[in-house]
């Protein structure tokens, strides 16, 4: 669904020029938050005032393709653009001068880097990357991607709250500002069609609503000449369409919960600026599909900051909380606006150069006092395209059994082999686990993805066979789904997430939520007798009982005696388990039994 071409909406003679140009327009004349400005201040005397700015070596750059470690380079980039924002505000907002030198020294540091790419990304030109910047004649071609676009918006930020204060010290800075800007990112944007666009091969992830939102800005707030604002906003609307074209009509993102921000919430970024650029004329905020993208978010939360975790997602994620409120308001849902409003509990100060557009919307809306209503859950949902169903015992998040199972294919954005995966919770916490993903490395997003033990379905809530697990690639996949409201249950064949060699004719599994107990039975036909080893993933050390195995929050395992149950304590390698799990182990329970064919129920109960 292209909802840009859709509309009808042509850029030329209706984008605002930089002059009458009103970012956050639907606020009319408005104050930023004298609390929150405060606050602002306060972080730039204690964390940046005395910031030192540390020399960004090329053997820091060069490391990633050496190591694979991605932080060398990566931790000093960031930490410039972040005192950049903060000390822009903070001089904005107090006007004493304090902070005015230190902000001079960090934007030309900025300017005078080689590249505002990350070396990870550096593929992201027009000449492709390598070991060291492309710097040398006509390769000095800069590119766009995450990094460099956040960098660009948080920097045109600056620019237009800091006129004054930065022509104070010299116009040339400002200058040299835009110079960059235009050099390193607009022109790029529009002479270029990046990988990450989509434009090449139909589809893309978040990094393209994020970059979009992150030029937009920039050209909104630093770009004079019409011919170029009007070419970034065609451009921008071609992209996103692309974008949205890779949503089904439920507005489930493959890329998890975590992504979420950076996918529909950098979308609803580029409506409420494009909306701003052209005085209100595109507005498509009415968009049923554009609605239910947002509402995907609140449908994956199991209580407070827990998240459904499939594929890459975090364990807990904090959101840009009055993002979520005003998405719900513009887009009339009820269920997202009020979900964004108790999210305010958890982040009530969003401040990010990743995302400076939303930076600047969270300092213009008061500091939120007092707790809002924990809001009502939906008790069984189900995003048919997505193949991903949530059951609730009760509707209020932090009572009662949460299940949560998948189906869909295995080459899903920042996919896992993990089709037919599910997790339980009970009161809100985890109970049985999808265990997430370890720190990001260059093998990461390589060849070797699948090497990686937590990509594996071996260690996800799903059967082994002779030790054997899923295949990634889009073919292998679930069919048959039956979602049942009624009965709170889910049905899928998953034999197809197999490779052909294990002979797994039949793989039928059904979950199930009844008052306070989860069960999942698995039908399975082989075509030879093999191991089969039931596997479900626990974060607190199992226990096994006469009744099952003890399991988080009082649970227990029940299942057939047929099987024999075996725990494994292991090493997560890779991952900070204790930062996400707050176990330094975790555990695998195996129930394993020799057998050809089989029907087995598995039950969790509180």
């Amino acid at each position: 669904m292209k909802i840009f071409k859709e509309s009808g909406f042509v850029a030329e003679g209706k984008v605002l020029s930089l002059e009458d140009f009103r970012l956050m327009s639907d606020l009319g004349e408005f104050e930023f938050d004298e609390e929150k400005k405060a606050r602002v201040i306060r972080m730039a005397e204690e964390k940046y005032a005395d910031f030192e700015l540390k020399v960004i070596t090329l053997w820091q750059y060069r490391q990633y393709w050496e190591s694979g470690v991605l932080s060398y380079f990566g931790e000093h980039f960031h930490e410039r653009g972040r005192a950049m924002l903060c000390l822009g505000m903070a001089e904005y907002f107090e006007g004493k001068g304090r902070f005015t030198e230190k902000l001079c020294d960090v934007i030309w540091a900025i300017l005078e880097e080689s590249t505002w790419m990350l070396p990870q990304h550096s593929g992201h030109t027009p000449y492709g990357g390598g070991k060291v910047p492309p710097t040398v004649g006509d390769r000095y071609m800069h590119g766009i991607e995450l990094a460099s676009a956040y960098l660009s918006a948080s920097m045109s930020v600056v620019w237009h709250y800091c006129k004054d204060i930065l022509d104070g010290v010299s116009p040339i800075i400002r200058e040299r500002m835009l110079y960059e800007l235009r050099r390193r990112t607009i022109q790029p944007f529009i002479s270029t069609n990046f990988t990450w666009s989509g434009i090449y091969s139909g589809k893309c992830n978040n990094w393209c609503p994020w970059n979009v939102s992150n030029v937009l800005l920039t050209t909104a707030l630093v770009e004079d000449d019409m011919r170029v604002r009007e070419r970034v906003v065609s451009k921008s609307l071609e992209l996103l369409d692309i974008f949205v074209g890779g949503y089904a009509p439920d507005g489930g993102c493959n890329e998890g919960p975590t992504y979420w921000a950076g996918a529909a919430g950098a979308l609803f970024d580029c409506l409420e600026t494009l909306y701003d650029l052209t005085a209100g004329e595109l507005d498509l905020f009415g968009c049923e599909l554009v609605k239910n993208m947002g509402e995907y978010i609140a449908s994956m939360n199991v209580c407070g900051q827990n998240f459904v975790n499939f594929a890459d997602g975090a364990t807990k994620i904090t959101l840009p909380a009055n993002l979520v409120k005003r998405y719900g308001e513009k887009c009339g849902s009820e269920s997202l606006r009020s979900f964004g409003e108790f999210s305010d509990g958890f982040e009530d100060l969003f401040f990010h150069y990743g995302h400076p557009y939303r930076t600047l919307r969270s300092l213009a809306t008061p500091t939120v006092h007092g707790e809002a209503a924990m809001p009502v859950a939906r008790v069984a949902y189900y995003m048919p395209n997505l193949k991903v169903a949530t059951f609730r015992e009760s509707p209020t998040p932090s009572f009662g059994m949460f299940l949560a199972i998948k189906g869909g294919h295995n080459q899903e954005s920042h996919n896992h082999n993990d089709v037919g995966n599910f997790v339980v919770y009970k009161n809100g916490k985890p109970v049985v686990i999808d265990v997430g993903v370890g720190t990001y490395t260059r093998d990461t997003f390589g060849p070797k993805r699948y090497t990686i033990w937590t990509m594996q379905s071996k260690y996800h809530n799903l059967a082994m066979f002779d030790g054997e697990g899923e295949m990634q690639g889009m073919k292998y996949a679930s069919a048959n789904e039956d979602y049942n409201e009624e009965n709170k249950s889910y049905g899928l064949n998953i034999e197809g997430a197999y490779p052909a060699s294990l002979g797994v004719t039949l793989y039928r599994r059904e979950a199930r939520l009844e008052e306070g107990a989860v069960s999942v039975t698995d039908t399975v036909k082989l075509s030879q007798e093999r191991e089969m080893d039931f596997v479900f993933m626990s974060h607190v050390r199992p226990e096994a009982t006469e009744e099952g195995i003890a399991l988080a929050e009082g649970c227990t395992l029940l299942y057939d005696k047929a099987l024999t149950a075996e725990i494994e304590e292991f090493d997560p390698v890779g991952m900070d388990a204790l930062a996400k799990w707050g176990s330094e182990k975790l555990y695998r329970i195996h129930l394993c039994i020799r057998a050809a064919e089989g029907r087995f129920t598995f039950t969790v109960k509180a």
